[in-house]
């Protein structure tokens, strides 16, 4: 019985009348017995680069041809991937670790990963295991609906404009899976802001990249767990307004409100009288605002249709400074 190591190996002939050779004559080989099982790998690992999606360390991917990192190997040693029970990759190592590629591609679904070495006499090490099913997901979520601007950031005389001030708005977010994927807002085509779901089916999202003065289509992409991108939601077309609007260029006390011998003397006894504002703009807001001695106060708004307004303040007497007699109200 010869133990592994180095073996001499010589040759003698023997004629049919039965004379041998000298054997000392005989040209001679050495060989390596090896007989022992070669040291399993440590790891076998997938790539961050092949590991698509939220995470780099989950082992779900849309990649159907991914890469792996065998480590703990010897250097020389054939190395097997096996997906499956399958040889799926093979290499020789040239150092402690070697990296595999598949490919033939695979579905979705899970796979067991495993991987063996075959030391160059031929002995074949146990397999190493993968702790973790390698997963395959190609399938992209479904589209979302249009991002709508909530109510809290369409500021202005409307919450349902789609005009603000507010140049970081918050979106609420509906049409989305069930499960909790990661989100990006596009604005004008360009992402803004990426995030993850706050819940399933909906979330809400701030943009981060402030908007400048304008109109901004906003559109959004889901993107699950594994990488896969949805189809872009329709838009929803906001206008950011930074710009002060025009002051009125004119205030006329009304006729009808203009009590008194004369139309024209803005002198009155109507504690609730109706003023014309002109030189605004049609779909501004416009308030009436008073001031007498250090009182100041907002007493009637309302929102132009055309380029003046006919508005009526609150009761003059009451609200929430009474107003005295015998003094100008600029």
């Amino acid at each position: 019985s010869y133990n592994d190591g180095s073996i001499t190996i010589k040759g003698y002939a023997m004629d049919i009348a039965g004379n041998t050779s000298d054997i000392s004559a005989s040209a001679s080989l050495i060989i390596t017995l090896d007989t022992s099982e070669p040291t399993a790998p440590t790891s076998v690992v997938l790539q961050s680069g092949s590991d698509s999606g939220i995470s780099t360390t989950d082992r779900l991917t849309n990649d159907t041809t991914p890469t792996f990192t065998i480590e703990g190997v010897t250097s020389t040693d054939s190395v097997l991937l096996i997906i499956d029970g399958l040889t799926a990759s093979s290499g020789i190592a040239s150092s402690t670790s070697i990296d595999l590629n598949i490919s033939s591609v695979l579905t979705d679904g899970s796979y067991t990963v495993s991987t063996q070495t075959i030391d160059v006499a031929g002995n074949i090490s146990t397999a190493t295991v993968s702790d973790t099913l390698l997963r395959i997901d190609t399938q992209a979520p479904s589209k979302p609906s249009a991002p709508d601007l909530q109510a809290s950031s369409d500021s202005g005389f409307l919450d349902t404009d789609n005009v603000t001030n507010i140049t970081t708005p918050v979106f609420n977010l509906t049409g989305l899976s069930s499960t909790i994927d990661s989100l990006a807002l596009f604005v004008d085509g360009i992402s803004n802001t990426d995030s993850i779901m706050s819940q399933i089916n909906s979330s809400t999202l701030r943009l981060e990249n402030a908007l400048i003065h304008g109109v901004h289509n906003i559109a959004i992409v889901a993107i699950d767990s594994a990488g896969n991108v949805s189809d872009t939601s329709n838009t929803v077309s906001i206008t950011v307004d930074l710009e002060d609007p025009d002051a009125p260029t004119g205030v006329d006390l009304k006729d009808d409100s203009d009590t008194g011998l004369s139309i024209s003397d803005d002198k009155t006894n109507d504690v609730t009288p109706e003023f014309t504002f002109s030189g605004v703009t049609s779909t501004d807001s416009v308030f009436i605002v008073t001031t007498q001695d250090s009182n100041t106060d907002t007493v009637g708004s309302g929102l132009a249709s055309s380029t003046s307004i006919d508005m009526t303040t609150s009761d003059l007497s009451v609200v929430p400074i009474s107003y005295n007699d015998g003094r100008d109200r600029k």
